[in-house]
């Protein structure tokens, strides 16, 4: 009688235990890695719950962030001497020593083909197009509607501007109208994970089948990361001459132009500029009031004409800040009781300046030339009083030269400024900047490894301002 009554509440539990695990996980996690969680089988006799998920990117995140929460759950509703396992739909999917596996009763949703997971909200119908992000729209647009005929698409741009989002509505508007194809979109350094995690467990060839023959679309997020890691390029090298030979289609994101992408094998750039290269730039002043006003509508809020404007204004360069500033006055208008007004908007402006502390506050207060300056310093060494001076020493002027090409560059400010900054003449800042892109091009070492290094300094220092 007691067995059966235990058998009878484990038979109950799931429904229960996918209950008490959306409430103990953040609504957006929820919405995003947990939707293809299954309940494969309860091994009472071994006292295991075994769980399924849609791969191991998403296994690996939930188990990570969400194990404890997990065993929890699983000790509350099926008994405290159970344990579970989780594992991946792409290692499972298939038949072990001639047995078919049972169809999983499924608890949440999960559509059909989908091998990874996308933002909801991240859709074209979602982004607001205009002015400089006009472009990387209509493109992404136009690979989704034709899937292998712009191949690859580069998408790069500064943080914040919505280059994941673009990414990801490619991957949600193949599904919507191509639901025979199977869309794998991922951050370059989930690749690289999964790809030494399959070495370390010799599963090469499966992750090889995975990502050169199983799937449609490949859509890889801030491709940057693999700088340097050459090992990871060589994988990625062919697999995309795979998919591209089969017409499958390829799209890239990044935070730098493909020719800027540093130590990255030259046959890999070649290959990312035989595409579509399209940069996502701010959008203008009209576009950003639109968004403004599509967040908050979202949000079930309202914002008058003069906060949408004033919020416009004040951040320009960085659409996911624009989204954190509104959802910290919403907290205040319902924590606080505050109205979602200018001076409430002043307020959180104000709080998210003053919570920058310690050298990177200080750098950010100071003037775009001396913040620079600070940077460089932080990246070779070398102070602005060093790389203003008429020091010829081979590692002052060689540090010299790239500030001037990255200023130049990355921060597009013209030949006429930067000869007021490093107080050279008009001809010294253009023989700067030409001699560092000559140097670069030829691949040149030493010039890599500075401009590389002072990029990811800069890009480092802009997160910062603006997560």
């Amino acid at each position: 009688m007691e067995n059966q009554n235990r058998n009878t509440q484990i038979e109950s539990a799931p429904t229960d235990f996918f209950a008490y695990l959306r409430s103990n996980v953040d609504k957006k996690h929820w919405d995003l890695w947990f939707k293809s969680l299954e309940l494969l089988e309860i091994l009472t006799d071994k006292n295991l719950v075994v769980l399924q998920t849609a791969n191991l990117f998403v296994k690996d995140w939930i188990l990570t962030r969400y194990g404890k929460v997990l065993s929890s759950a699983v000790k509350s509703f099926f008994g405290p001497a159970f344990s579970f396992e989780l594992r991946d739909a792409l290692l499972t999917d298939e038949p072990e020593n001639g047995e078919v596996k049972s169809t999983p009763t499924r608890f949440t949703g999960k559509k059909p083909l989908e091998i990874c997971s996308l933002n909801n909200q991240y859709t074209f119908e979602d982004f607001i197009a205009g002015g400089g992000n006009l472009l990387a729209f209509q493109s992404a647009k136009s690979v989704s509607a034709a899937p292998g005929r712009y191949n690859p698409l580069f998408i790069f741009g500064d943080v914040g501007l919505g280059k994941t989002h673009l990414l990801q509505a490619i991957g949600h508007e193949v599904r919507s109208q191509f639901p025979e194809k199977k869309v794998m979109y991922l951050s370059s350094e989930q690749f690289m994970n999964e790809l030494v995690q399959s070495i370390k467990q010799d599963r090469i060839e499966q992750f090889r089948n995975k990502y050169r023959h199983s799937i449609d679309i490949l859509l890889i997020d801030d491709i940057q990361f693999l700088i340097g890691k050459m090992g990871i390029q060589n994988e990625l090298f062919h697999t995309f001459n795979l998919l591209f030979d089969a017409n499958k289609q390829i799209a890239f994101c990044s935070d730098r132009t493909p020719k800027d992408l540093g130590t990255f094998h030259e046959r890999l750039i070649s290959r990312f500029q035989m595409g579509l290269v399209v940069e996502l730039n701010a959008p203008d002043i009209e576009t950003r009031k639109r968004i403004i006003e599509k967040i908050s509508k979202r949000e079930k809020i309202t914002m008058s004409p003069s906060v949408v404007s004033y919020l416009a204004h004040a951040i320009k360069d960085n659409i996911r800040k624009v989204y954190g500033t509104i959802v910290k006055l919403i907290m205040m208008n319902q924590l606080q009781g505050k109205s979602i007004d200018i001076h409430t908007l002043k307020e959180v402006l104000e709080e998210d300046r003053a919570a920058l502390s310690g050298a990177d506050a200080q750098i950010i207060r100071l003037s775009e030339r001396e913040r620079y300056f600070s940077i460089v310093e932080k990246a070779f060494g070398f102070t602005k009083a060093d790389l203003t001076s008429d020091s010829r020493k081979k590692e002052v002027s060689e540090a010299r030269k790239v500030a001037i090409y990255v200023a130049h560059k990355q921060m597009r400010i013209p030949v006429l400024e930067l000869s007021k900054w490093f107080e050279k003449t008009h001809s010294t800042v253009h023989y700067a900047i030409a001699k560092t892109q000559e140097n670069y091009d030829k691949r040149c070492a030493s010039t890599i490894k500075l401009v590389d290094s002072l990029k990811l300094e800069l890009s480092r220092m802009r997160s910062s301002v603006q997560a």
